[in-house]
């Protein structure tokens, strides 16, 4: 019986550079929201009170300007980014 031998697969992920590839998107969430400080656009299967997700970032800091007005104490947010990538065998 003969033995065979499996070369290793090396990959490597980058963002995508292909023309077609998705964009790039940001989303900033309130850090301090929960469900009683903040009942309007409340998301509880996510658990976040969050801007739009949008290629342009001053579309999600509008959100925080609009939701700091509302909530003054809601200081903290975290930004989510995503970026579309493509593994390639190398």
């Amino acid at each position: 019986m003969s033995q065979s031998h499996r070369r290793p697969v090396m990959w490597i992920l980058a963002p995508d550079p292909e023309a077609n590839a998705k964009l790039v998107t940001r989303q900033l969430s309130c850090d301090a929201c929960t469900e009683d400080t903040c009942q309007r656009g409340w998301e509880p299967e996510e658990g976040l009170h969050h801007s739009p997700r949008a290629e342009d970032f001053a579309e999600a800091l509008d959100w925080v300007y609009r939701h700091l007005r509302e909530h003054p104490e809601h200081r903290t947010y975290a930004e989510t980014i995503t970026r579309p990538c493509r593994a390639t065998q190398i």
